[in-house]
């Protein structure tokens, strides 16, 4: 019996400190991840800092940088519908209802590269196989002088030059009829005396713009129409539309167009040739700038990327920074322990020349022991003597001349 008592009894003990052990590690895993959690707490908290000051500092600086950065990006991204008109701004619209001019876009169509002499019973004639026509719009039609009212335009003959053709919406009074109205697209219409030909760009109201087949191009000239952009990029593929970003009230060009191919890879090749070859890559004497066209969304993101970095760096250079030290400072201390080895010798040290880590380890040595450091004198270069190359110059032109005439008497004494 005892010694079944003296078993039980180690048994318990061994249960007890079993126990205990479990009891410990669960304290001790339970205290671990407390601790992280409160790490990662403050270092989320100062991750927020750091974000809050970054934004407090660059709300002043990114309206200069996106100026900088992205004044060829916003033309683009502002201009890029410059074109079409909304047709909240039409007559006859104003007073319509959200959902009543959502209706209306559903049959509207948009139709660009119209001659200007084209009256409209020829824009009828065109589209009337495609179903019964409500009404006809005419826009962008450019002025002789800054007329207040679009109808003196026409009505008094006051049409400028700064353009051949002109835009119109067409509403049709069934919604099915617009898609037998995009299938003439790229359809051919002369003018009145038959000497020049358009072709018309036809688009629904609703279709958004497909960048991944389109081109931009930039550093065109002013005055400029879609059938001389067709005839120069003609040879690189089948174009299926042309838009070239105007002012709304003078309707001259800002230098900048959207030419759209039927494939991607014709996007490729354009682009390669115009970089290449002059022919392509020139146009009225001027050097165009090709390049793929991008969506205003990855736009935004590139210049919130380059903005992003910016402030990167900015942090990382007050955290990696001298050890409270300034530039001006480091450039004053120096200068102070340079002036006191003059008497020896003149020293020359490349202290420009050095990365930003090694310059700061170079102050913490030269702080802590009054000046000396041993990056500093493994970068310092002994200066003897002054090098005047004018004098080298005139030397060896000199030396030039002489040699010469020696070299022609010789040859006269052969001869």
């Amino acid at each position: 019996k005892e010694v079944v008592q003296v078993k039980q009894v180690k048994k318990e003990k061994k249960q007890h400190k079993e126990e205990k052990k479990e009891k410990s590690e669960k304290k001790q895993k339970s205290a671990k991840k407390e601790k992280k959690a409160k790490a990662e707490k403050a270092k989320s908290e100062k991750k927020d800092e750091i974000k809050d000051e970054a934004k407090d500092e660059a709300k002043e600086e990114t309206k200069v940088e996106q100026e900088e950065a992205g004044k060829e990006d916003e033309k683009e991204q502002n201009e890029i519908n410059q074109t079409k008109e909304s047709l909240d701004k039409l007559p006859g619209n104003q007073e319509l209802t959200a959902f009543q001019l959502a209706e209306r876009k559903t049959r509207t169509v948009f139709v660009g590269n119209i001659p200007v002499g084209m009256a409209p019973k020829k824009v009828w004639k065109v589209f009337k196989g495609c179903g019964k026509i409500e009404k006809i719009w005419f826009r962008s039609i450019a002025p002789s002088t800054m007329v207040t009212d679009r109808r003196n335009i026409v009505k008094g003959g006051m049409i400028g030059t700064q353009k051949n053709n002109k835009n119109a919406y067409i509403l049709f009074a069934e919604g099915s009829s617009v898609a037998e109205a995009i299938k003439l697209n790229g359809y051919v219409v002369h003018n009145s005396d038959f000497t020049e030909q358009f072709h018309l760009r036809v688009d629904s109201e609703e279709k958004k713009d497909d960048f991944s087949s389109t081109i931009f191009v930039g550093n065109l000239p002013f005055i400029i129409n879609e059938e001389d952009l067709r005839r120069h990029f003609e040879r690189l593929g089948t174009i299926v539309n042309i838009r070239i970003v105007r002012d709304n009230r003078t309707c001259v060009g800002t230098g900048v167009a959207f030419v759209q191919f039927s494939t991607k890879e014709e996007v490729a090749q354009a682009v390669e040739k115009c970089k290449n070859e002059k022919r392509f890559g020139k146009f009225k004497g001027r050097e165009l700038r090709v390049k793929r066209a991008v969506s205003t969304k990855k736009r935004e993101k590139k210049i919130e990327k380059k903005l992003e970095k910016k402030r990167d760096t900015k942090n990382r250079r007050k955290s990696h920074g001298p050890t409270g030290q300034t530039r001006e400072f480091q450039s004053k201390f120096v200068k102070s322990f340079d002036r006191r080895e003059q008497a020896g010798g003149p020293k020359v040290y490349n202290d420009i020349r050095m990365k930003k880590h090694r310059r700061n380890k170079m102050m913490n040595e030269m702080i802590e022991n009054q000046g000396e450091s041993k990056i500093r004198e493994r970068s310092r270069k002994f200066v003897t003597k002054k090098v005047d190359f004018r004098g080298k110059r005139k030397q060896r032109r000199e030396d030039r001349k002489e040699m010469n005439t020696r070299n022609m008497k010789k040859t006269v004494k052969r001869s």
